[in-house]
């Protein structure tokens, strides 16, 4: 999914002194010094200004750079779904287990997940009649490869029965793209980690694995606009047996529940991400979620 590439109600139901320079001008006012004993008065002074002078230059650079690399990523972390942009957003038309609805998605930066790591946070807004979402996906290329990958949702769901907080990091993280040098020609991925969710403090568990599988490129139209596309599928086996707890209080989830056999197809444009997105449960044929893009900016 995006924000990514699997829904994350479907997640939940399919869920980073001195230096040796100024020493050597010590030196040089010490060596003037002994020629003049007035002047070794003065000479101390001038040393004490030196000091102060270099140590607040220091400071400030090093202030500043810091603040800079924390604030303002400088390198691109993927040109097929651009995350690091602050301020990007995207809005979609969707349909969640057959209930029409919106999403809007907004590129927020680096923070910090719940396990402390540095991750760039996608805020969603997922509204489907009574159901939806609204909360952060973490994601980073830091996997060594330079792909996109995927490390945690971080969620407030809303049911018919109410809304409760998801934290929900994998356990090994999920790359949803491969490197940019290899866009078109990386084949096939496979993935497998466990979802340790809370949910409201219930610790929850689900274990997934899956293949992801380059489709190539192609040119699709959606709302808003025609876009030349590459996509990508996505064969998934999830075992949600930990929300066989939910049926007996008559909670009923797209996907349902014990072990989801998934298949979703991705296409992303270059430089603006996510364009469309479907996502079925392969027992049945339905559709858990698809997703096309209504308009953007700051891309």
């Amino acid at each position: 999914m995006n924000v990514n590439n699997m829904p994350l109600l479907t997640i939940l139901a399919v869920a980073l002194g001195c230096n040796g320079s100024f020493v050597q001008g010590e030196t040089g006012w010490d060596t003037a010094s002994d020629t003049d004993t007035d002047t070794d008065t003065d000479s101390d002074t001038d040393t004490d200004t030196d000091t102060d002078t270099d140590t607040d230059t220091d400071t400030d650079t090093d202030t500043d750079t810091d603040t800079d690399t924390d604030t303002d990523p400088a390198v691109t972390c993927h040109p097929y779904d651009p995350v690091e942009v602050i301020g990007a957003s995207r809005n979609y038309r969707v349909s969640y287990g057959g209930t029409a609805g919106t999403e809007v998605q907004t590129h927020l930066g680096t923070d910090y997940t719940s396990t402390s790591a540095m991750a760039y946070r996608v805020d969603s807004v997922l509204t489907a009649g009574t159901e939806g979402w609204n909360g952060a996906t973490y994601l980073h290329c830091d996997g060594g490869d330079q792909g996109l990958y995927l490390a945690e949702w971080n969620v407030e769901i809303n049911t018919s029965f109410g809304a409760f907080r998801v934290v929900a990091p994998l356990s090994s993280h999920r790359r949803n793209l491969p490197p940019a040098s290899k866009i078109g020609s990386a084949g096939s991925w496979n993935y497998n980690y466990t979802v340790n969710l809370d949910a409201d403090g219930t610790p929850l568990t689900f274990p997934t694995s899956g293949t992801y599988q380059e489709m190539g490129f192609d040119t699709r139209t959606v709302a808003a606009g025609t876009f030349d596309v590459y996509c990508i599928s996505n064969s998934f086996t999830q075992d949600r047996s930990a929300l066989d707890m939910f049926s007996s209080f008559g909670i009923t989830l797209p996907g349902g529940t014990g072990v989801l056999e998934g298949y979703g197809e991705y296409c992303y444009a270059e430089g603006l991400g996510l364009v469309w997105e479907q996502t079925k449960d392969k027992s049945n044929d339905e559709i858990i979620m698809e997703k096309e893009l209504t308009s953007y900016s700051g891309l």
